[in-house]
Formats: C-alpha cells, sequence, structure tokens
C-alpha cells in the first residue's frame, strides 16, 4: 500500500527540482532565484484542511 503523505512529499520533491531545472535554463551563469513559500490564509486555519480544499 502507498503512503499518501510519503507520495505528496514525493511529488513536491518533483515539482520543486523540475522548477529548480527549468530556471537553470533561463537564468545567466552567476544569478540565482529565490523561492519563497508563505502561507495563504487565516492563522487559525487547519493546514491540511485548507490545502485539501483548493485543490
Amino acid at each position: 500500500m502507498v503512503d499518501p503523505e510519503g507520495l505528496r512529499l514525493l511529488l513536491g520533491w518533483m515539482e520543486l527540482i523540475t522548477l529548480c531545472e527549468i530556471m537553470d535554463n533561463h537564468i545567466k551563469k552567476g544569478d540565482f532565484f529565490e523561492l519563497y513559500s508563505c502561507w495563504v490564509g487565516e492563522e487559525a486555519d487547519n493546514r491540511e484542511s485548507v490545502q485539501h480544499s483548493k485543490r
């Protein structure tokens, strides 16, 4: 049986690696890009319920 949480994390890492590969082809040598992660929602909201409801 596949662990849904493990699969979700793996897919997230694969998306991140893909983004880095895309950016690597678009930025000049010596330049960089920054990736920021932020929470969108109310502070009291349960993160998991918000993520699933927006999919």
